[in-house]
């Protein structure tokens, strides 16, 4: 009769039965802030919550971002030219920007890798209670 085999080291899964790169792939996979929320709320990795608060924060930071643009497009509409700039140009470079952030913030919360936005990145840390080890 044989024992069974227990998983051991880091290949172990968490008592959620969710794979912490998963979980830190579905905090920015899952439309946006919402994955970020139900990791955040549901995960007990702190990697894996650091990356559901940082998408929440990239999220909410996007859309603060198009409101602003979208603003200043409808001051500048009556300007012939900067008008149709703004509107024909940083919107399509906001959004192909905002796209291959969040490409890269998959694969960076997939690899679990400690990936600080600027501006956001502290906030995610201190709101998530991620505690970085002594050095």
């Amino acid at each position: 009769m044989t024992e069974p085999q227990h998983e051991t080291g880091d290949h172990a899964q968490p008592q959620s039965g969710l794979d912490p790169h998963v979980g830190g792939l579905l905090s920015y996979l899952l439309f946006g802030w919402i994955g970020g929320l139900i990791m955040f709320l549901t995960q007990s990795h702190r990697e894996v919550r650091f990356h559901g608060m940082q998408s929440i924060l990239l999220s909410v930071a996007l859309l603060v971002i198009y409101i602003g643009l979208t603003v200043i497009s409808g001051v500048l509409a009556f300007v012939p030219f900067l008008g149709l700039l703004i509107t024909a140009i940083a919107f399509p470079l906001v959004g192909l920007a905002g796209f291959v952030l969040w490409i890269y913030m998959c694969i960076k919360g997939y690899q679990l890798e400690h990936t600080k936005l600027p501006l956001i990145g502290n906030m995610a840390e201190q709101w998530s209670g991620y505690e970085t080890a002594p050095a």
